[in-house]
Order: C-alpha cells, then structure tokens, then sequence
C-alpha cells in the first residue's frame, strides 16, 4: 500500500525465498501472488524472482494433491502467465497442459474441490491465461459472472482480493472503466483506507474524464469516406 517496491522485493528476498528454496508449497503461494500483484500493476519484478517460484511449482503439474486445490492451482498458474506468456512457448505449453488436466479432473472425479474446479478453477486459470496473453476483455468476461463466488476457493480476504486486482487491471486495460470502478468502490467499502485501492480510483477517474473531452470524442469519430 505504501508504493515501497524495493523494500517489498527485499522482504520477498530475505523472507519468503529460503522457503521456496524448501518446497514449501504455502511459501510458494504467497511468493507468487506477491509477484503477480506486481506484475498486475505493471512492476517487473526480475525473472530471476519468477524462475525461482516457477522451477518447484511447476513440477506440481499432474500431482495429485495438487489436483484437488483450486486455489493452489491460481496460484501456479499466476507463475506460469507473468509477463507476455506468449515470449515463452514452454510457460504457455505447461499453462496449456495444466488447464487441461483441471479440467479433466472437475469432470471425472467426485470430491468437494472437483465442484469448485469446475465452478472456480478452470475459469479463473483460463483467465489468468488470458491476461498473459492479454486478452484482457477476456478476463473481464470470466472474472466478473465469478467475484461474489470467489469465497469459495479459499484463502483469506487478503488472498482471494489479488483475483480481483487482476480484474480491475484488466478492466482498465480493456478500457471498460465502469467495470473496474465498479470493483473498486466494492473493495473500498472492506477497505477504506487502501492506499492501492486509492490509487487506482484516481487513475480510472482521470482516464473516465479524457474519455468524456471533447477532444477524446473527437478522436473517435470516423472520417467520411
């Protein structure tokens, strides 16, 4: 909230690194959602940072206890779609690979997670997906049927808020300003005094207001023939 990125990644350096260095799959949980609230508001990390959450959470890929957490596989898919995906056709590949077997597994087996695969899972990865690819009215398009059924997946308040950071950003960069307003003031009214939050309200009211110029509406209209 306070903007302090170097002393964030320094904190992710000293703190959260030599865990993942043990596999600790909650260290990588939070290392990535960490990166990809980065990475969401347009701050590179360093791949070096994404390599190391990357290289023991992708071997999950296929693991059975991985299969039955929706809200571990987000998490690895945030690892996986960083950045333009489409540079990377081995990240795209595993992204690919994965999607399938989540959705394989929502329709083959019978658990409590196999619903909230189906219902939560597949689309929030295939919508993570697409912001690497960004397609970003895609993510609009599967985010927003699911954000009051986010709950569902698990994690804190804390947590689950980094799906719907992705949604805003998303939002903005399809220009649909009414949507991501729309989630911001939600989130604003649990928190208030979110300096994040804030920014992004001031960032989508200004590009509101040059949209609604005269000189912006100029822009797009079409010359005759």
């Amino acid at each position: 909230d306070l903007n302090q990125i170097d002393n964030l990644l320094q904190e992710f350096d000293d703190m959260i690194v030599p865990y993942m260095a043990a596999e600790n799959i909650f260290a990588l949980i939070d290392a990535s959602a960490l990166l990809w609230r980065l990475n969401v508001l347009g701050i590179d990390p360093g791949e070096k940072r994404w390599e190391l959450v990357l290289k023991p959470f992708s071997a999950n890929i296929g693991r059975q206890y991985q299969l039955e957490h929706s809200f571990m596989e987000t998490h690895l898919m945030m690892s996986l779609a960083y950045g333009k995906i489409s540079a990377s056709s081995t990240r795209l590949a595993l992204a690919k690979k994965m999607i399938k077997s989540i959705e394989e597994y929502a329709e083959t087996t019978v658990s409590s997670d196999c619903k909230v695969a189906d219902m939560l899972g597949a689309p929030l990865c295939n919508a993570l997906l697409a912001y690497g690819e960004e397609r970003f009215s895609d993510v609009v398009a599967l985010i927003v049927p699911l954000q009051y059924d986010i709950i569902k997946i698990g994690g804190s308040w804390a947590q689950r808020q980094v799906y719907l950071m992705t949604l805003i950003q998303a939002a903005i960069k399809a220009e649909d300003y009414v949507q991501a307003m729309a989630c911001i003031v939600e989130l604003k009214a649990q928190k208030p005094h979110n300096k994040t939050l804030q920014r992004l309200q001031d960032q989508v009211l200004t590009l509101m207001h040059e949209e609604d110029t005269p000189a912006a509406k100029r822009t797009k209209i079409e010359l005759p023939m």
